[in-house]
């Protein structure tokens, strides 16, 4: 027997508010842009919703440049939000993943390597920076990069903070009174099923933003 509903309106049983909200728990940091191809939902509508959301406390947004980033509330500590936002960005991911390896390299190496044009490798360093994901050095004349002390310690938060951020994710479904219950968690990904308005719906959620 499905559990009775609480008095008031359940803000998460629009089907719309809900795929926000998932694609916000699955690719945190992602932009409104990203998250309107991700969802086939017209920007002015996912706007629309996106403040209804925000304006319930299910949803956080941060403007970051021309872009405007979703999290979900308290899922991520306040200080990643800056790291993920530069996760989600198709350059900035590009060099990240290069320079996972842990060594610093030259700048020529990664123009080489990433093929990108200088003046775009130039700029997403610079907001990498700016961002706290890189940091920059001059050797022998040679400037390199590699990732900071704050992105490695992100990344191994990353591996082992899944419990807690799926309990903050949880917290979330729980107060808009939905019944969220794990069916699985295979790995680095959890099976959930919700209340929707004629019957529970399942999703997959990442629990490794970075997996």
């Amino acid at each position: 027997m499905r559990p009775g509903r609480k008095p008031g309106r359940a803000w998460l049983l629009d089907p719309r508010r809900l795929e926000i909200l998932l694609a916000a728990a699955a690719y945190p940091g992602i932009h409104l842009r990203s998250a309107s191809r991700l969802l086939l939902s017209p920007l002015p509508t996912l706007r629309y919703q996106v403040r209804i959301l925000e304006s319930r406390g299910i949803l956080v947004t941060r403007r970051q440049r021309s872009r405007v980033h979703l999290f979900v509330p308290r899922m991520f500590p306040a200080k990643w939000e800056r790291l993920l936002e530069a996760w989600q960005d198709p350059d900035g991911r590009k060099v990240i993943a290069f320079l996972r390896g842990g060594e610093r390299l030259p700048s020529a190496r990664l123009l080489e390597s990433l093929g990108m044009s200088p003046r775009a490798l130039t700029r997403t360093l610079s907001w990498l920076r700016s961002q706290g994901v890189v940091r920059q050095g001059r050797s022998q004349g040679e400037e390199w990069y590699r990732l900071s002390a704050g992105w490695v310690s992100f990344e191994r938060g990353c591996r082992s903070g899944a419990e807690e951020r799926l309990e903050r994710f949880l917290a979330v479904l729980r107060a808009d009174d939905l019944h969220p219950a794990i069916e699985s968690i295979e790995g680095d990904r959890a099976r959930i099923t919700v209340d929707g308005r004629r019957s529970r719906i399942r999703f997959v959620l990442p629990l490794d933003p970075l997996g």
